[in-house]
């Protein structure tokens, strides 16, 4: 490859920026805490992997001293329109063939671990940050 065009490659990665939402929320640890984690696992996660509008998802959880409640969601995004469009037919799809019927054992549990999500995903705190791929590894 020419010097000029592996030049142009370069410059045209380093004017591109990406998108990271971090949301924070505490959980007390505990029982709420592992079900927030199975809501995550379960739905959440899920979910992030099906939308083709999400380039990184990552879930981190405060590993040690006062705050071992406290959940990081990263979110990385490839446009700031892509921060709010709809994940579509994907989701659509995944949420048609693993939402619980009603009535069922499966559904309470469902409806308990996003009752215990929502609870305290509700205080949650969302920042958004443009990620110049120019100072990316």
């Amino acid at each position: 490859m020419p010097s000029h065009a592996l030049h142009a490659q370069t410059s045209a990665s380093q004017n591109e920026v990406r998108y990271i939402g971090v949301t924070s929320f505490n959980v007390p640890y505990g029982d709420a805490n592992q079900q927030v984690g199975l809501w995550i696992d379960s739905v959440s996660v899920p979910l992030a992997r099906l939308n083709p509008h999400v380039l990184s998802y990552r879930v981190a959880q405060h590993n040690y001293g006062a705050n071992a409640g406290d959940w990081v969601i990263i979110t990385e995004y490839g446009s700031w329109e892509a921060i709010e469009a709809d994940c579509g037919e994907p989701c659509a799809t995944w949420v048609a063939e693993n939402q619980p019927e009603e009535g069922t054992p499966r559904a309470e549990k469902w409806d308990k671990i996003q009752a215990t999500f929502l609870k305290y995903y509700s205080d949650h705190r969302d920042e958004l940050y443009a990620a110049p791929m120019g100072r990316a590894k």
